[in-house]
């Protein structure tokens, strides 16, 4: 049997549908679209370079992001090991905490295990958790008059008990805080008769100019009653725009933050700062790291008993 020819026969078909879902805003003019968007979302604007007199007046800006690794199988032989780090852009200041977690120490109920072994939200509440509570203690413990995190901040108010200390601490400290996303899944711009059920990713691809960035409306922004401010912003010459939310309480910083997140952006890049790579790059717990951890801290028999799956055996 040609299994090949089947899988072309499918993605041939399903090429087909989504050229269909998309041939009405495909045949849209530019001006078109950016009225659109304005009509949709809010103001299209152009962000501006900050010099580097400007820039070393924002003061101490902290890259944040969490990381986890896997070692071992299936449920429930397997362990996983949590890193969250804030780093400043100056005087090296940082905070790292660190959790270990592994099924094995926990008594579940059927419908639990089939939920982790799926994968749930578990493992996003975790990850949630560990860089909640790094920012906290960052903020607690050191300087900072921006935090800046890699992702969208709505999950730590669905995944985490920590947002009102978090939002407490940012206020409190005067530190303003902000998330960029380099996926966006909403849909602000989902809601017109031909673009119903499209996400702002795809409606966005390529429609703005490096440079552009859009102030999402109060009232068309879903994120609003959860306490954040929004924009969509055209950080490098990628094709794809990035993601950023604001507190609501700091929402007189919006364009200051946008700014910034432009001004420390490379054009070339993948619309982030450059910022957040390294702190990505410094937070990775990576399989040698692991490997090299346990079969230094744990009595060999049980790693192999435990944390070894088959797979693993096979190469050994």
């Amino acid at each position: 049997m040609n299994r090949d020819h089947s899988f072309a026969d499918k993605i041939s078909g399903l090429n087909q549908v989504l050229r269909e879902k998309y041939a009405s805003i495909q045949a849209w003019t530019k001006e078109g679209f950016r009225q659109y968007i304005e009509d949709q979302a809010g103001p299209i604007k152009k962000l501006r370079k900050l010099s580097p007199e400007e820039l070393e007046a924002f003061g101490i800006v902290v890259g944040l992001d969490g990381s986890v690794n896997k070692l071992g199988g299936a449920y429930p032989h397997y362990v996983e090991l949590y890193r969250g780090l804030a780093l400043s852009t100056r005087h090296g200041y940082q905070t790292s905490l660190e959790e270990i977690y592994t099924p094995l120490l926990e008594e579940r109920e059927e419908s639990d295990q089939e939920e982790e072994e799926e994968g749930g939200d578990d493992r996003k509440r975790r990850l949630a958790e560990i860089e909640m509570k790094t920012a906290i203690a960052y903020m607690k413990a050191h300087p900072a008059h921006y935090l800046m995190m890699d992702g969208g901040l709505i999950r730590y108010r669905v995944y985490t008990d920590l947002w009102e200390e978090f939002t407490k601490t940012a206020l409190e400290k005067n530190v303003i805080t902000f998330g960029v996303i380099k996926d966006i899944k909403t849909s602000v711009l989902g809601q017109g008769e031909e673009t119903k059920g499209l996400y702002d990713r795809e409606l966005l691809f390529g429609k703005l100019d490096y440079g552009d960035v859009i102030y999402i409306d109060e009232e068309k922004n879903k994120k609003v009653p959860s306490g954040l401010t929004s924009a969509f912003l055209k950080t490098s010459k990628d094709i794809q725009v990035v993601g950023l939310d604001l507190l609501k309480d700091q929402e007189e910083e919006l364009e200051n933050v946008c700014n910034l997140v432009f001004s420390l952006t490379p054009s070339q890049g993948r619309g982030v700062p450059l910022w957040i790579d390294i702190v990505d790059h410094e937070v990775k717990i990576t399989d040698d790291q692991m490997r090299a951890l346990f079969q230094s801290y744990m009595d060999r028999d049980l790693f192999e008993r435990l944390f070894v799956s088959e797979r693993d055996l096979r190469r050994m």
